[in-house]
Order: structure tokens, then C-alpha cells, then sequence
């Protein structure tokens, strides 16, 4: 539902809105309530944030120390696109920090010829 389109006083919007992100993190906290095991918790994450955003692909990421090597820890993709999951440098996913160094999203429609991505990214 589109709520914008719907003439109502923004007030009104911004609750609804904030009472469907309270809906969301309640039925995340259902799903992970039962979970006792670290993988399948952060895949029902990337699986859960993956719908909830409609994106194809999310990914929960952990760094090590002194920032070299990033996991993969769980990945969700509905894409039909490789499994990346495991240890990288960071060097390679370097635009995943220039998207949040500006706290903005990466969208990227052709690796191949993006110039938001160095080589080793492409």
C-alpha cells in the first residue's frame, strides 16, 4: 500500500509506517526466537531483511581485525547469482564501504561496467 498516494496528513503516514517497522522487527524476533544455532540465525536475517527490502541479495558481513579480511557469515540471494560467502579481502568489496561511508545504497545493473566497482570487485 502506498501510502503517499492516499491524501493522508503526513502525521498519520509517518505513524503507519513506523507501526509497520514495529510489525517487521516483531515477526524477525518470532522467527529468531526458536533459532539456537549462530549460522542459521544470520541466514534467517539475510533471508528475512532480503524479502522485507525486495532486494535480491543481502548479506551479513563480519570484519576481522585490522579491518583485512571481511566473512561473509550468511548470505540470502534469490538472483540465481554465485554464493559469495566466506573470507575476503577487503580490498576486493571496497565499494561496500564507500556505500557506507556515504550512507547511501549500491545498486549496480552491470558489474562489468560499472565504474563504482575497481577490477577485482568487477
Amino acid at each position: 500500500m502506498n501510502l503517499e498516494t492516499q491524501n493522508l496528513p503526513t502525521e498519520v503516514i509517518l505513524q503507519l509506517a513506523e507501526a509497520d517497522r514495529l510489525s517487521f522487527i516483531r515477526k524477525l524476533t518470532d522467527l529468531l526466537r526458536p533459532i539456537n544455532e549462530l549460522p542459521a540465525f544470520y541466514s534467517t536475517v539475510c533471508r528475512s531483511l532480503a524479502e522485507r527490502l525486495r532486494c535480491q541479495c543481502a548479506w551479513l558481513v563480519t570484519i576481522g581485525e585490522g579491518f583485512a579480511e571481511m566473512t561473509i557469515a550468511a548470505e540470502h540471494r534469490s538472483d540465481g547469482a554465485p554464493c559469495m560467502s566466506g573470507k575476503h579481502p577487503i580490498r576486493h568489496l571496497a565499494f561496500l564501504f564507500r556505500a557506507l561511508d556515504r550512507q547511501q545504497p549500491f545498486v549496480c545493473t552491470d558489474t562489468g561496467a560499472s565504474d563504482a566497482l575497481d577490477e577485482p570487485d568487477k
